[in-house]
């Protein structure tokens, strides 16, 4: 009966069944590539390191260091990386004129990768550059400069020859040294170069391949306290493998809830559908009860339609599903550390239909309640009534029931229960908010049309509270759409335009860095040659904590230290679990955290050990910059030579976690030489502002008699110019690197693009699902329109009149689609900036102006195309159709 019922609608109900297809065929693909990595992640597990054990340093290994290294024995090979700039003697330069491009130089000495290979082009490249005969440059640096193997190139005072592109590092993504792109040199030839002169910032690995059987972990664990003690970092096979695993879980989680979406949008489409379905057969239904027929017997008829409405579009969507991680996989490929050869996942094929399925039937459930009233003396009277008015329980249970399915799916599909739960409470907002728009917008159209409007336009307000309208639909499905895309747009933009601000004044575009104090005045030399201004410059010290509030940082390790031990009792050999685990994560990652809540290992009531044990890099100058402000006492900006203790000024954020305030005393130890502190002011400090940032300030006069470099920030008017200053410093101070903002700018927005693309794809399919969801709900109240166009052609009304009434209509739909979805995504935009990014928001009207004109086109667009035909068609010709 279900078949037979549906044979005339068919080829609308395929549409229909479209709509959850694209929701399951998103949840397949995000399923297969999430099984894929996990498999590829554990298949590959040591290559992610490229050893058993990493250690990493600020400064060289020696003393206790070495001494800690030679006990951990193994194989062993070191690493020494900074930044430099590479250049090409031979005239060879970019696109943008740069003979010069910054790059990360890494000497290697010894068999690092221990497992897996550096991949090169050619293959034999990855060995023979070890022995000093030449360097590898990553493949992005040969694309730019056109440079090929036996190109010549200079590093620092060496002038030697590519000898093979690097491809791929073990364990390292390439798209994220796009600004500073790898270039390999074997140690030995490192003294060549004549670079890492004095204080440069270079660090310093050492990579152990451990005797077989030995537990790193254990080992790790056993050493933990040694490693912080003498401040090193430390990575390991497990460490790399948990956090990528941690990582994945995070992105899945939200491609997964971005994928839910589409998913609900589908089956909010099929409730439509079976609404407006439903409403056409309601004297059928009269009927089959006057036969005999009950009210579930009834009602089964249109759940079986609405199981195989889930069903087509589950098996559709699974089909979909399994190309579409062809397409992902170049998107990801680029930025995972590991393979990626995407194969097809039954598992997750069979989940995402599952819950396409039940969707479907969950969300058809509300229209199908309207069967359940429908009285068997419709049949005889010839109207069809659908029993007394009054509240009808099963609603409430369907709607719970609805929110339930809708938590669950949520649930499954984050990492944390009170994650799907917001979100699902944030979904619930969302479809509130639309639902309640559009029935403001039809209330609005019955109560007030300005009488001096033209007949098409109060027409067309009128239809759309006309009986079987598609209003709610309409704006739910296009809103969303709008909403997700637009909230991703819009923090894209706000991140850019935070890390380099619009602000009046000249600003720099170019930073000089690792300048030497005896090499200053050749680099003001070359500024003034070409007549660019200093516009910043900074000197940096580099110091460590040698006492805090009158209590050495020795005594506060071991404090810690005892803490920890306690903590991790439970533990076996030694190492601390769960929490214990990530805080080390936290203190590995240094400076970088230092966000407001986000604490790391401080939790515990002490200060966090990366800040006791870090090496900070300071300065002194005369004033803050505009990337910070006082927030507590007041900066001294200089003092006699000798003052002691020295009023500093420190980030509000570290002063916290150490537990400082205004008038505590510390004491840093400036490279030997004991330097006593007083804490004079707080700061807040914007760090994602590419500017000379510092966690300790000092006045001027205190620090200038210390071992320093120099930070030097200018302005070029174009790329020429840049070049023309690279080169010019590159031959007479090559050690000295310069980062060109324009590129950090152009390379960010490349990485912020690339990052979205596969979260952009995954709510393309959300705005696919709406706008199937729309055509399809148009194409539903095709007969109501048809019967519309006869009426008004019959009074007299001309096929322009009739086209500019359904004009009228889709115009104010999609401007309250663009108005809702655009005010909904300004506000997540705000709150995801304020509470997640803690970054200033401001409204990026571009996005805002394409979206108010693009969404109320392309449904007026959508919906003019469903009804063609109908406004030429002659009226007789339309009423023999209906008959």
């Amino acid at each position: 009966m279900a078949w037979r019922d549906v044979r005339p609608v068919r080829a609308r109900f395929l549409l229909f069944a479209l709509s959850i297809s694209m929701g399951v065929a998103a949840m397949v693909a995000i399923g297969s590539v999430n099984r894929t990595l996990r498999r590829a992640i554990a298949d590959q597990a040591k290559a992610l390191v490229g050893a058993d054990l990493v250690l990493t340093a600020r400064a060289p290994f020696a003393g206790e260091a070495q001494a800690l290294r030679q006990r951990l024995g193994g194989e062993q090979a070191e690493e020494i990386s900074f930044t430099s700039m590479l250049g090409f003697p031979s005239g060879l330069t970019s696109e943008s004129g740069r003979g010069t491009r910054l790059v990360n130089v890494r000497a290697l000495t010894g068999g690092f990768p221990f497992y897996g290979r550096l991949e090169t082009e050619p293959a034999s490249a990855a060995d023979s550059f070890r022995d000093g005969s030449g360097v590898l440059v990553e493949e992005s640096v040969a694309r730019q400069f056109g440079a090929t193997v036996g190109t010549a190139v200079k590093l620092g005072t060496w002038e030697t020859r590519i000898v093979g592109v690097l491809r791929k590092v073990p364990g390292d993504a390439l798209g994220f040294n796009t600004l500073a792109p790898r270039v390999y040199l074997a140690g030995s030839a490192l003294a060549q170069t004549g670079l890492l002169r004095g204080p440069a910032l270079a660090r310093y690995r050492v990579m152990f391949r451990l005797p077989a059987g030995t537990d790193a972990p254990g080992l790790v664990g056993r050493e933990r306290a040694e490693f912080r003690r003498l401040q090193l970092e430390w990575d390991t096979v497990e460490k790399r493998e948990l956090d990528l695993g941690r990582s994945l879980e995070q992105l899945n989680s939200l491609l997964n809830l971005v994928a839910l979406v589409a998913l609900l949008l589908g089956a909010v489409g099929i409730a439509s559908a079976i609404h407006a379905h439903v409403r056409q057969r309601l004297s059928q239904v009269a009927v089959l009860r006057c036969l005999g027929a009950g009210r579930a017997g009834a009602a089964g008829i249109y759940l079986a339609q609405a199981a195989g409405l889930g069903m087509v579009g589950a098996v559709v969507g699974v089909g979909v599903g399994a190309w579409i991680p062809g397409l992902l996989a170049p998107l990801l490929a680029r930025w995972l550390p590991v393979p990626l050869t995407v194969t097809f996942s039954p598992w997750s094929a069979g989940l995402a239909a599952g819950w396409g399925v039940m969707t479907a039937l969950v969300f058809a459930l509300l229209p199908l309640l309207a069967v359940r009233r429908v009285s068997p003396l419709a049949a005889i009277r010839g109207g069809v009534a659908e029993g007394p008015g009054t509240v009808d329980p099963a609603r409430w249970a369907v709607l719970g029931l609805i929110a339930l399915s809708v938590t669950g799916a949520a649930v499954s599909q984050t990492r944390h229960w009170y994650q799907g739960l917001g979100f699902a409470v944030g979904l619930g907002v969302a479809f509130g908010i639309f639902t309640a728009t559009a029935r403001l917008v039809m209330w609005l159209a019955r109560r007030w049309v300005p009488e001096g409007l033209p007949f098409a336009w109060r027409q067309g307000l009128a239809s759309l509270h006309r009986p079987q309208n598609r209003t709610t639909t309409l704006l739910v499905a296009l809103g969303l759409g709008t909403f997700l895309l637009l909230t991703l747009q819009f923090m894209r933009t706000t991140l850019l335009h935070r890390l380099f601000p619009a602000e009046t004044g000249p600003q720099p575009n170019l930073m000089l860095f690792d300048i030497q104090p005896d090499q200053r005045a050749d680099v003001l030399a070359v500024l003034a040659e070409q007549n660019l201004p200093v516009v910043d410059e900074a000197p940096i010290v580099t110091m460590r904590l040698q006492s805090l509030n009158g209590r050495s940082i020795a005594s506060l390790q071991a404090e810690r230290a005892a803490r920890e031990l306690a903590k991790s009792s439970a533990g076996s050999n030694g190492v601390p679990s769960g929490r214990a685990e990530r805080g080390d994560r936290g203190e590995n990652s240094g400076p970088r955290r230092r966000r407001r809540g986000d604490r790391g290992e401080g939790d515990d009531g002490g200060p966090p050990g990366w800040a006791l044990t870090r090496e900070y890099r300071s300065t002194w100058r005369t004033n803050l910059v505009g990337s910070e402000r006082i927030t507590a006492g007041s900066f001294v900006p200089e003092v006699a030579p000798g003052t002691t203790p020295v009023p500093i000024s420190f980030e509000v954020e570290l002063a916290r976690d150490l537990g400082l305030g205004l008038g505590l005393p510390l004491e840093f130890d400036v490279q030997g030489v004991p330097v006593p502190c007083v804490v004079a002011s707080l700061r807040e400090v914007e760090w994602r502002q590419v500017r000379p940032n510092f966690f300790v300030v000092f006045p001027a006069g205190a620090l200038e008699s210390a071992p320093a470099m120099h930070i030097l920030a200018t302005r070029t008017t174009n790329a020429t110019a840049t070049a023309l200053l690279q080169r010019a410093l590159f031959q007479r101070v090559p050690n000295v690197s310069s980062i060109d903002l324009g590129l950090v700018l152009e390379t960010l927005d490349t990485v912020l693009s690339r990052v979205g693309a596969a979260i952009r794809v995954m709510v393309l399919f959300t705005l696919v699902t709406g706008l199937i969801v729309v055509a399809g709900a148009i194409v539903s109240g095709r007969g109501q329109r048809a019967r519309e166009s006869v009426l008004l052609r019959t009074l007299g009304a001309s096929r322009g009149l009739v086209r500019r009434v359904w004009l009228a209509e889709y115009v104010v739909l999609g401007l309250m689609a663009a108005v809702v979805g655009i005010s909904l995504a300004l506000v997540a935009g705000w709150a995801l900036a304020r509470w997640v990014f803690e970054i200033g928001f401001g409204v990026p009207w571009t996005d805002v102006l394409v979206a108010m004109i693009a969404v109320p086109a392309l449904t007026t667009i959508l919906g003019l195309l469903s009804g063609r035909g109908l406004a030429e068609a002659s009226p007789l010709e339309i009423l023999r159709q209906e008959a």
